[in-house]
């Protein structure tokens, strides 16, 4: 009786390591074979012993930051399915690095949530106090997220963030800014609510969903303006640059300089540059707004201006673009080349881009002042141009807008859809917006070339717009200026 089992259990084995050697088919065919010999119970049975083998949670072994990054190569569809799976799974599915991580994959920019810090700081203690009561921070819903956020801040808001720029607290060093955008970017259940609440931005923008604001601003037609997070500053045909208050709509602010209309204006941290009719540009200081000093060379209306830290950059109906150093005001070079009036100029780097009535799209040098490149194309004189380094596009008189391949050169694709002059262009990477005389917005998808959706507002010619993640901000012949926010029925946290 041995002896069978002992026999038994040799030609089992050895039938197993006759069956090792095999290749693959062979073994599948056998097991094949072995399995249609076997009863229902015994094919249950075999189920459960090899279950284990096509079910191993593999996420799980690995460490944590691991699982992570293997996830932030997804989606946020994947996400909702892996938060199903297991407790083990929706604890990674909710994790901030991983949703921050989805979120610049999707949206890039980060900058919203640092500007928004010094608003949200002051109630860290009190978010993360309201965190702790729940059972699982980790289910803590993103709606009541963001609820909580904007409720504590709005308490003591026009107290404490809503001044005009002589009150403003000294602006925090970047150290300090980057300290409390670490501590505050850690709020369980924060980059979950942020994308998502993204999304419902995108979705009311691809819907055309939005709330309009229209300001009755100036006393004439406004041909500029720029806006930041808190402020909209605006120049007029009145001869005035107005400052106001974007959430309140409040001018905060009336500017005189000029003896001519205000055409065209540029800000940031540390200055205001205007050009005007008059010919001349100004150089504001941004904090208390006193003139530092007035440049003149041009010889007709400024057109356009533009600036970074050493040089402002200047073009005219004179025909000529001009290159000042912006801390002594001094001339540095003048660009000639345009037959007629250089209506507008984008500055990137070293590169200059100019636009003109002869119809031509020129590449300077701003270091050196050369030619480098010209673009042909439009059937009629040029109003208006962007430049982001890579991408150059132009709105003419010539009711069209070209999309232009900076470095090679190429007409990549015409817009048509305006009805006459193109008169202001900005584009942020997934769409373009213009604005036309023909009184309409034009909202255009760059991927498909497709015109998404029109706005109209507006009672006259538009001269000029800016928009961000949630808003358009327009200005008109009709003296006003409006707000398109597509934020409606969304928390205040995107620029």
């Amino acid at each position: 009786m041995n002896n069978n089992k002992i026999n038994k259990d040799n030609l089992i084995e050895d039938t197993l390591t006759l069956l090792l050697k095999q290749s693959d088919n062979t073994k599948i065919d056998v097991i094949y074979k072995l399995v249609n010999s076997l009863s229902t119970i015994s094919l249950q049975e075999l189920s459960k012993k090899l279950d284990p083998l096509f079910h191993f949670d593999f996420l799980s072994k690995l460490p944590n930051e691991l699982s992570i990054k293997i996830l932030s190569y997804t989606d946020c569809k994947t996400i909702s399915i892996v938060s199903n799976v297991s407790r083990k799974w929706h604890q990674l599915s909710l994790d901030n690095t991983l949703w921050k991580q989805l979120y610049t994959t999707k949206w890039k920019s980060l900058a919203f949530v640092k500007n928004k810090i010094s608003q949200f700081y002051p109630y860290l203690s009190d978010i993360k106090k309201e965190l702790e009561l729940e059972n699982d921070s980790f289910v803590f819903q993103f709606w009541e997220v963001l609820n909580l956020l904007e409720n504590l801040r709005l308490k003591d808001y026009q107290n404490s963030f809503n001044k005009s720029f002589n009150n403003k607290k000294k602006t925090e060093n970047e150290n300090e800014i980057q300290k409390k955008y670490k501590e505050f970017e850690n709020i369980p259940g924060l980059w979950r609510a942020i994308y998502y609440l993204h999304l419902k931005l995108d979705s009311n923008w691809n819907n055309k969903k939005y709330s309009i604001y229209n300001m009755v601003s100036h006393t004439d037609s406004i041909y500029c303006l720029q806006y930041n997070n808190e402020r909209i500053i605006s120049g007029s045909r009145d001869q005035t640059i107005k400052v106001w208050d974007l959430k309140t709509n409040e001018c905060i602010k009336t500017l005189n300089g000029h003896t001519g209309s205000i055409l065209s204006l540029q800000f940031d941290a540390n200055y205001l540059v205007t050009g005007s009719s008059d010919s001349t540009i100004i150089l504001w200081d941004i904090k208390s707004f006193e003139i530092v000093r007035r440049i003149t060379g041009h010889q007709d209306s400024v057109l356009s201006v533009k600036f970074n830290k050493d040089y402002i950059v200047s073009s005219s109906k004179d025909h000529t673009i001009r290159i000042w150093d912006i801390k002594t005001g001094e001339f540095v070079r003048k660009l000639e080349g345009h037959k007629t009036v250089a209506n507008a100029i984008q500055l990137k780097g070293d590169i200059i881009v100019s636009a003109s009535g002869d119809r031509l799209i020129r590449a300077w040098s701003l270091s050196t002042g050369k030619l480098l490149k010209t673009f042909e194309g439009h059937t009629r004189g040029i109003a208006c141009i962007f430049f982001d380094g890579n991408i150059i596009i132009s709105g003419s008189s010539d009711c069209t807008l070209k999309v232009w391949d900076f470095h090679s050169n190429k007409l990549l694709f015409t817009l048509y859809g305006h009805t006459e002059l193109v008169r202001t262009i900005q584009f942020d990477g997934k769409k373009i917006v213009s604005g036309s005389y023909d009184r309409t917005i034009k909202i255009w998808d760059f991927k498909s070339k497709q015109l998404l959706f029109s706005l109209d507002g507006h009672l006259s010619k538009i001269f000029c717009l800016q928009f961000s993640d949630s808003k358009i901000i327009s200005c008109s012949s009709d003296k006003h200026i409006i707000k398109w926010d597509f934020s409606r029925d969304i928390l205040n946290i995107f620029p």
